[in-house]
C-alpha cells in the first residue's frame, strides 16, 4: 500500500515540474529578442550579461556619447564614420539624443569606394538626411515602446514603432539599449532610409 501511494505521489510531482517548465523549457533571450520578450526582463541585466560575453562592450567602447560609442565599438563603425562626417557630430557628441545605430553588416552590398562617396562635402545633404532618421529626441526607449507611441527625429519628422514588425522607420531593431553619459544607443539589425542604389550611383557619377 505504501509502494502506491509513494508512486502516485512521484507521478503528481513530475506532472508539476513538467507544467512549470513549460515542456522542452524556454530558451534564454538573445541580442536579437523581441521587446516583447526584454520587457519581462531587467534592461540593465540585459545590457551587464551581454557585455560580460563580448570583451569588445566591455574593454574598448568609449561611452561618454552616442558618437563615441558608434566611433570605438567595431560592430558599428561605419556607421561611426558616417556620424562623425554629417552635420550631426556636435549634436550627438555634446546633447542628449538617442542614437539608433545600425550593425556595420547593414552596409552589406556597398563597397568601401561607394560608402566612401556618401561622406563626401558634395554629397553632404544625403548624409545628413539618412543620419537624421537615426536621431531620436529624448525620452524614447525600446523597452517601453507601444503602438501608438510617436516621436519626434532630428529632421522634424514623426517615428512611430511598429510592435508587430518589430521596426522603427522601416527598420528592424533589437533588445540592445545603451545608456552613454550623454544620450542613448539602440542596436538596430538594419538602416533606416538606406538607398544602397542612389549610393552607387554616386559612385559612378564620378567616374
Amino acid at each position: 500500500m505504501k509502494t502506491n501511494k509513494l508512486a502516485l505521489f512521484s507521478g503528481i510531482c513530475l506532472l508539476a515540474l513538467a507544467a512549470c517548465s513549460g515542456g522542452e523549457g524556454k530558451k534564454a533571450p538573445v541580442a536579437a529578442d523581441t521587446t516583447a520578450n526584454t520587457q519581462q526582463l531587467d534592461p540593465k541585466a540585459i545590457v551587464d550579461s551581454v557585455k560580460a560575453n563580448n570583451p569588445i562592450l566591455s574593454q574598448h567602447n568609449n561611452e561618454q556619447n552616442p558618437l563615441k560609442f558608434v566611433l570605438t565599438h567595431e560592430e558599428y563603425m561605419l556607421f561611426g564614420n558616417f556620424c562623425a562626417a554629417s552635420s550631426y557630430a556636435k549634436q550627438l557628441n555634446n546633447e542628449d539624443w538617442v542614437l539608433l545605430a545600425p550593425m556595420d553588416r547593414a552596409f552589406k552590398g556597398l563597397t568601401e569606394d561607394e560608402l566612401r562617396e556618401l561622406k563626401r562635402p558634395e554629397n553632404r545633404k544625403m548624409l545628413d538626411d539618412f543620419i537624421g532618421r537615426h536621431i531620436i529626441r529624448v525620452p524614447f526607449s525600446i523597452y517601453k515602446l507601444q503602438d501608438d507611441l510617436k516621436v519626434e527625429n532630428i529632421l522634424g519628422k514623426s517615428v512611430t514603432p511598429d510592435l508587430k514588425t518589430l521596426t522603427l522607420d522601416g527598420a528592424k531593431y533589437t533588445s540592445l539599449e545603451f545608456k552613454t553619459r550623454i544620450g542613448t544607443v539602440i542596436c538596430m539589425e538594419e538602416a533606416i532610409g538606406l538607398d544602397k542604389e542612389a549610393i552607387k550611383a554616386l559612385s559612378k557619377k564620378k567616374k
